[in-house]
């Protein structure tokens, strides 16, 4: 069995942490994104805190759609990556 090349084993390190830490930053910023568009409709509507904490949580369950969706891709690309070793 050949050894994998170390530069391109480091290349593939790389582009799944950048792959991943996207992920958590996709999620922070669904979190973040509609927050403050919660926040902004109390201000108008008067109605603080339930919109902000609704809109907290629809970014939450829409950031963690998305996380799955791209780890279970991740896994389904690492799985396609083992069965079929050519470099």
């Amino acid at each position: 069995m050949r050894e994998p090349d170390p530069s391109a084993e480091r290349k593939r390190v790389v582009r799944e942490v950048g792959r991943f830490t996207g992920f958590g930053l996709a999620w922070a910023l669904s979190v973040l994104f509609f927050l403050l568009i919660g926040y902004w409709l109390d201000g108008k509507l008067g109605t603080l805190p339930w919109l902000t904490i609704l809109g907290a949580f629809i970014g939450a369950a829409g950031g963690f759609v998305s996380l799955y969706r791209g780890i279970t891709a991740a896994a389904a690309d690492e799985k396609k990556r083992r069965e079929d070793p050519r470099p």
